[in-house]
């Protein structure tokens, strides 16, 4: 999607910080999310994995700590356009927004073989509508930098 071009680079939020948010307290610091994770990984680290030698399960471990803390620590599609909407002061209504999360949805699911959805040459255009004034503001806003 051409949104995923124009978030690039902007802050959102991760994971942590999303539940922080809601629980109502300050952000994690980052020893508290390096501490987290690292709680979480000792938690599935796998001891033994029949036909695997010792150092194959330890490859495999390593692999899958990696995972975990690039995916507990990235930043999330819908954080960075929320920040961007929030940020710019872009106006865009609950509907918008609800077609711009449904469209989302759609493109995961038809990108990853679960879902062949259909959306209607109506909500294209309105998606067409809302990306245009999302990447209008963007730009406006990097103009006025210089």
């Amino acid at each position: 999607m051409a949104l995923e071009f124009i978030v690039n680079g902007e802050k959102g939020s991760n994971i942590f910080d999303e539940y922080a948010h809601k629980a109502i307290r300050t952000n994690f610091t980052k020893s508290e999310r390096k501490a987290l994770v690292e709680i979480l990984i000792e938690k599935i680290e796998l001891k033994e994995i029949d036909g695997f030698s010792e150092s194959n399960v330890m490859e495999l471990n390593e692999s899958i700590k990696n995972i975990i803390r690039s995916k507990l620590t990235e930043v999330s599609f819908k954080s960075k356009l929320d920040n961007l909407i929030n940020r710019l002061n872009i106006p865009v209504s609950k509907d918008e927004k609800e077609l711009l999360n449904k469209a989302r949805k759609i493109r995961n699911e038809l990108i990853h073989g679960l879902n062949m959805a259909s959306i209607s040459t109506l909500e294209i255009k309105k998606l067409c509508g809302i990306t245009s004034r999302i990447l209008m503001y963007k730009i406006m806003s990097e103009l006025g930098k210089e």
